[in-house]
């Protein structure tokens, strides 16, 4: 698991907000995802970027130990794939 954001500028609260997640790459088992995060029009400024990032995620297979954790990175389940649109595997 990794996780990066670059904090861009600051929201307010009562502000409506708008966060946008879009699968970046798929790995074997990893998957890494890219946000961004807007904050919608408030007390008369428009709207604007307030954070972007990423972050990666790993499947993890539970009936297998790993390192003492309780599980073990697997595969994606190839109905996971599909949902995702991702081919050619």
């Amino acid at each position: 698991m990794r996780y990066e954001v670059d904090f861009l500028a600051p929201l307010f609260f009562g502000q409506e907000v708008l966060t946008t997640v879009t699968v970046a790459r798929v790995g074997r088992s990893s998957m890494h995802l890219a946000f961004e995060v807007r904050g919608e029009e408030h007390d008369g400024r428009p709207a604007y970027v307030a954070a972007r990032g990423a972050y990666v995620t790993v499947h993890l297979d539970r009936s297998r130990a790993d390192h003492g954790t309780g599980a073990a990175a697997a595969p994606w389940p190839d109905d996971w794939l599909e949902r995702l649109g991702v081919t050619g595997r």
